[in-house]
């Protein structure tokens, strides 16, 4: 041994006067392992490689302990032999132990997938050992409790740079008890939620004691609120109640708390009662005396949020907890977003990817559609930077805003910052009957074409002059808003049979084309004579598409739905203005489905009745609007 111990010590040495530093200090230290001359060899290092580097080593020491470690230069226990500027030896004074290679990084430590949680290391001193995690994760902090291993950890920080490539999430106790009145005081930082120790049964009673303090510490101020629940609710306080107490059983304390408004509930309040008693610091609760419609409601959870963040919710639709911290790290990740919403087990929530609607015309067009309030999540720093209340309360009144609130803010935050989606089953949503909604003939009263119209016509108003679109954005958004007043229309029309007792499709069809033409004449951007006429058919093409959905013929017997197909022939044979003859089977139909006396039947079979007669007679049908009758040129009605 000593033979190979003096090979290893020998060809050191002679590397070392060669200048090849690393290839010397390995095989030195091989001699060093192997029992040879161990002083010596110690000797030589420290006096070649590290007395020469003591100064920068305890300035790189003083700068890099400042929140770490308060131990003296002198007290700590591991020394490091350079062979690069990156590269050390790490040598263990008491140990009298050589412990491997550190190597720094060339740019700060960043993990590659955001945690919207903490971890806590105990008893911990070689950070070579977590680094692939460091690098996998990024935690939102890092605690370390040192015990006696201090020293040893504390060492690192002679190394260049230390601190700011690994450190920056980093904080660090002595022992227990430091860490202990550290969060006992400090509420906003957030309590670690994953735990790597050997004494994890400890340390796990030391954090579930923390946590009920801050719960049932009403008195603290809450700092560093990351999101807020937010309830409106009315007439519902049992379903509120379990909601509340679903979202309590959470992990977080500090990271999260819920905000219930009650909007003056006459029925079933005992819930609410028990929601305002509750000895549970991240609630917040509200009650108006009396209704204030659910605009104010929603207003009100809003402006009572006091996270950076704020999900909106109905008081029956439940977070699914397991996902929650998924959800919490997508936002962690794009904390520059305006907007997000996650998919729930209901109608119309699931999201099958994650897609991010870049801010602007898009973001709009995307929140415009977001008519369900269960998972909107709004970036509160923008809505109050953007001054977003104020808006609301200056638009008050407004047709669209009042039933959709909750879409108007999603549009103003749409407007600077970018609308993410996330593939995040993150909700249970169950069928509802959605609370206050007038009804008629049991249709809710937003279902009738003359109210979807008025929200059409509203909510154009508002990207006009609360969002000061401009005219080429606002031509792709009137566009967008009719068809989507069709396309809702039709969804009621096939499911409520008292809407089909009011109207026909055509008659609902005609009203919003009328509608749509009105809304061209009187655009509220100069338009060209082409740019005009071309709005003008494009508003054809929609009336024509929706008038003639197969979805509106299923379900007819074959006589009325050939009925239906020469009827909506003749309208398109009108509207788009060719002439051509008509079959007689075709007036025949015809005759039978308006229902005219025999000698109109009479006259269709004979031919004398042309199909700008029946056209005609479909004006009288279906143009309804007494002044626009009187000066319309039957030939040429669309024009």
């Amino acid at each position: 041994m000593d033979n190979l111990g003096e090979a290893y010590c020998n060809l050191g040495m002679e590397l070392f006067e060669a200048g090849e530093y690393e290839r010397s200090v390995q095989n030195l230290i091989k001699a060093f392992e192997a029992g040879y001359r161990k002083e010596d060899i110690l000797e030589h290092l420290y006096a070649c490689l590290v007395l020469p580097n003591e100064d920068e080593f305890r300035n790189n020491y003083s700068v890099n302990c400042l929140e770490i470690s308060q131990l003296p230069y002198e007290n700590l226990s591991l020394d490091f032999i350079p062979v690069s500027e990156r590269k050390f030896y790490i040598f263990d004074r008491e140990q009298q132990k050589f412990q491997g290679i550190f190597e720094l990084e060339e740019e700060p430590v960043q993990g590659k997938e955001t945690e919207f949680q903490s971890v806590l290391y105990t008893d911990l001193w070689d950070i070579r050992e977590v680094l692939s995690d460091w690098k996998e994760r990024e935690w939102d902090t890092v605690y370390l409790v040192l015990n006696e291993l201090e020293p040893k950890f504390a060492s690192f920080l002679k190394l260049p740079r230390f601190k700011e490539l690994y450190l920056q999430k980093v904080v660090a106790f002595k022992n227990e008890r430091l860490m202990y009145a550290f969060f006992e005081y400090y509420n906003e930082f957030y309590l670690p939620k994953t735990l790597i120790s050997s004494q994890s049964q400890k340390y796990l009673s030391l954090i579930k004691e923390l946590h009920g303090k801050r719960i049932h510490c009403a008195q603290k101020e809450r700092k560093n609120i990351f999101l807020s629940v937010c309830i409106p609710s009315y007439n519902r306080g049992s379903v509120a109640l379990a909601n509340v107490k679903r979202i309590l059983q959470c992990p977080y304390d500090m990271e999260v708390e819920v905000v219930v408004s009650n909007n003056g509930s006459t029925k079933d309040t005992e819930g609410y009662q028990e929601i305002s008693e509750m000895d549970d610091a991240r609630i917040k609760y509200h009650e108006f005396s009396e209704n204030q419609g659910y605009a104010t409601n929603v207003i009100k959870v809003l402006e009572m949020a006091g996270g950076d963040y704020a999900v909106i919710a109905s008081d029956e639709d439940f977070i699914i907890l397991e996902h929650l911290q998924e959800f919490l790290s997508y936002i962690r990740a794009n904390m520059n977003g305006g907007l997000f919403v996650a998919g729930g087990i209901g109608p119309n929530m699931r999201i099958s990817q994650n897609i991010i609607h870049k801010s602007g015309s898009e973001a709009i067009t995307a929140a415009m559609n977001l008519n369900y309030i269960t998972g909107i999540t709004y970036n509160m720093k923008l809505l109050h930077e953007i001054d977003a209340f104020r808006f609301i309360a200056s638009m008050r009144g407004n047709r669209f805003l009042e039933p959709y609130v909750h879409m108007v803010f999603a549009m103003l935050a749409g407007k600077y910052a970018d609308f993410h989606k996330a593939e995040i089953l993150l909700w249970d949503a169950r069928d509802k009957t959605e609370p206050g909604q007038e009804k008629k003939n049991g249709i809710l009263s937003y279902m009738f074409p003359e109210n979807r119209i008025i929200q059409c016509k509203e909510v154009l108003e508002i990207l006009q002059k609360g969002l000061l679109v401009n005219g080429e954005d606002f031509i792709s958004f009137f566009l967008e808003r009719f068809q989507k007043t069709y396309y809702l229309l039709q969804l009621a029309y096939t499911a409520f049979e008292d809407l089909k007792r009011n109207y026909t499709w055509e008659d609902i069809c005609f009203y919003l084309y009328r509608e749509n033409m009105k809304y061209i004449n009187e655009f509220p951007f100069m338009l060209t004579v082409e740019g005009k006429e071309r709005l003008q058919e494009l508003a054809k093409e929609i009336f024509l598409e929706y008038l003639c959905r197969e979805a509106l013929l299923s379900g007819l017997s074959p006589e009325e739905r050939r009925k239906k197909e020469v009827l909506h022939q003749l309208i398109k044979i009108e509207l788009e203005g060719y002439g051509g003859s008509i079959i007689k089977s075709s007036y025949r139909f015809l005759a039978e489905f308006i229902g005219k006396e025999e000698s109109f039947l009479l006259a269709c079979e004979e031919e004398a009745v042309t199909h700008s007669h029946i056209i005609a007679y479909l004006h009288e049908m279906y143009w309804k609007d007494v002044e626009a009758k009187k000066n319309m040129d039957i030939e040429a009605w669309d024009a």
